[in-house]
């Protein structure tokens, strides 16, 4: 008796709910709330909310029932509830292109990142490459410096997102479109030349010699890399503006930070990253000045061994991750100095 009145509110919602999505006709939620958390209060019902089991009466309270816009009843007594900031998410993730005047754009959007190439328009040339953090809340596109996402950098209004087109609304340039790409990889994971873990163990490139390649892998971004002559880095960083401080060093600010360059017989030797925040230009193996050592673990795991650096105080490390020529040094838990090459 129970089982038959137990499927009836379910079907009285399905009938008068329907798998009605609030978000796809850009309105508020047109489901019944009042009819939804009948059900879910129910001790027999097994609820998810955008995937996660709800067991807990507590968990079940804290449903933000206006925020719902889809309801999918199963017959194993499961009602599945997928919120706004879900629905949007799920529409968001993967990779996007857009052509401008100056500028195209082809950026991917992971579950925590975003990853971007900018070429200019006309001659297809690339320009840089951008990492960096968002989140998403209703309409608000929020992308950040850091993996905390504690220093925002833009905000977006999300107009609206499908599997065409993703719209946004900023205050500087106005309303931007942006096309789907059918091809859903990110642009920088297809490089060749980075640092990554692999079976928990760090290597540079994809190939079972990779290791042995560790001096392609020394770069920041695919333009900056120890080994390029002098040339080659004023043709490839046109944009920059260069202090040389001497023949065998030059520098240049990048957002709120510094690369310092140590040339050898005009050859790049060693590039000196610091800093606690950048413009998104440039990246080492994903890890870039100010991001916490969390992320940092993530994305190169631990280091092989640890220097306290004395002059900077007992909160300053130097990690190395030998036998490959880079260290980074940590500042108060995040990323200050990113050191490639020899040192």
């Amino acid at each position: 008796m129970k089982r038959k009145v137990f499927q009836k509110i379910f079907a009285s919602i399905i009938l008068s709910c329907g798998l009605v999505s609030a978000f796809a006709q850009g309105g508020p939620s047109e489901l019944d709330s009042g009819r939804i958390a009948h059900v879910v209060a129910l001790p027999q019902s097994k609820v998810f909310l955008d995937k996660f089991p709800l067991s807990s009466p507590q968990e079940r309270q804290k449903i933000d029932y206006h925020n719902l816009v889809e309801v999918d009843y199963r017959s194993s007594k499961e009602i599945h509830l997928f919120s706004r900031d879900y629905i949007h998410k799920e529409l968001l993730l993967g990779t996007w292109k857009r052509k401008g005047k100056s500028t195209s754009m082809m950026g991917y959007f992971g579950e925590n990142t975003y990853e971007a190439i900018y070429s200019d328009s006309r001659s297809n040339s690339k320009l840089y490459e951008q990492y960096i953090y968002y989140s998403l809340r209703n309409d608000s596109l929020t992308f950040y410096t850091d993996s905390l996402k504690e220093h925002v950098k833009w905000n977006f209004k999300l107009m609206s997102v499908n599997n065409r087109h993703l719209v946004v609304k900023t205050t500087q340039s106005g309303v931007l479109t942006f096309d789907r790409v059918s091809d859903n990889t990110s642009p920088l994971q297809t490089r060749k030349h980075t640092f990554h873990l692999q079976a928990g163990k760090l290597i540079c490139g994809f190939t079972q010699y990779a290791s042995a390649q560790q001096g392609s892998c020394l770069r920041l971004s695919e333009d900056l890399f120890v080994g390029m002559t002098k040339e080659e880095l004023t043709k490839e960083l046109w944009f920059a503006k260069f202090h040389k401080v001497s023949d065998t060093k030059w520098t240049f600010h990048d957002g709120r930070s510094t690369i310092a360059l140590h040339f050898k017989d005009d050859h790049l030797r060693n590039i000196k990253w610091y800093g606690f925040g950048d413009s998104g230009r440039f990246d080492f193996a994903g890890i870039s000045v100010g991001d916490m050592i969390t992320y940092l673990e993530q994305r190169l795991g631990k280091p092989t061994f640890v220097k306290r650096a004395k002059e900077k105080g007992d909160a300053t490390e130097w990690w190395y991750y030998e036998p490959f020529h880079f260290r980074i040094q940590i500042q108060a838990e995040k990323v200050h100095v990113i050191e490639l090459g020899d040192f």
